[in-house]
């Protein structure tokens, strides 16, 4: 909160942390049930070095991915959460592809249609949301990559490596795929591997950058 944030901000952003407080301790209820061993883990992450309780926005889920290293989880938790991570790291793939053919979209735009300093500077910022929109995309596939790295071992599944791969600047840098590529020939496409997998297409790409018009 800022240092002029008003009263009816205050009291919705603590509604919001009561609410989520409640959602936090249920999920801990059930999940201590069935893996006990991680009260143990959770009662030394809940409070700082200084001993102060730490905000609920900032408290650790100790998912199966981050503790099966160190505790023994059911198979079932741990295939659970493998599956979840799969169709996240897909849902991210696909949101990430959208807004990567926006930004070509908004950069032609700009450099065609846009004249003056005031339509200039629109254009600068509608193309750097959808930058920001892009990176934090890009961090949350990094992190549900990372998640399913260390799932992998302990649920005999290692075929996902071979679609959701290491994420590089590059895959989502100006210089890949653009609305002008999807219908050029084969010679201008240097796709990244973002866009050969799950069967994308000429026609599936297109689709996706109609969907990504309408953000």
């Amino acid at each position: 909160m800022g240092a002029h944030s008003t009263d009816l901000q205050r009291a919705k952003v603590l509604e919001h942390s009561n609410s989520l407080r409640r959602k936090f301790e249920a999920w801990t209820e059930v999940q201590h049930f069935y893996i006990p061993s991680v009260s143990l883990f959770r009662a030394r992450a809940e409070t700082g070095h200084d001993n102060i309780p730490k905000a609920v926005q900032n408290l650790e889920l100790f998912l199966p991915s981050s503790i099966a290293d160190r505790v023994t989880c059911d198979k079932r938790l741990l295939d659970a959460e493998f599956n979840l991570r799969i169709a996240q790291a897909e849902g991210a793939l696909n949101d990430l592809r959208s807004q990567i053919l926006l930004r070509g979209r908004l950069i032609k735009s700009k450099g065609h249609h846009s004249s003056g300093q005031h339509l200039l500077t629109r254009s600068r910022k509608l193309i750097n949301r959808v930058q920001e929109r892009i990176e934090e995309l890009a961090h949350r596939y990094r992190s549900i990559r990372a998640a399913l790295l260390k799932l992998g071992p302990h649920v005999n599944e290692f075929s996902w490596l071979n679609t959701l791969k290491e994420l590089m600047d590059q895959d989502t840098g100006t210089g890949g795929l653009t609305t002008d590529d999807v219908g050029g020939s084969e010679g201008r496409r240097k796709l990244s591997w973002i866009w050969r997998i799950h069967g994308v297409t000429g026609e599936e790409v297109d689709e996706t950058t109609q969907k990504g018009m309408e953000f």
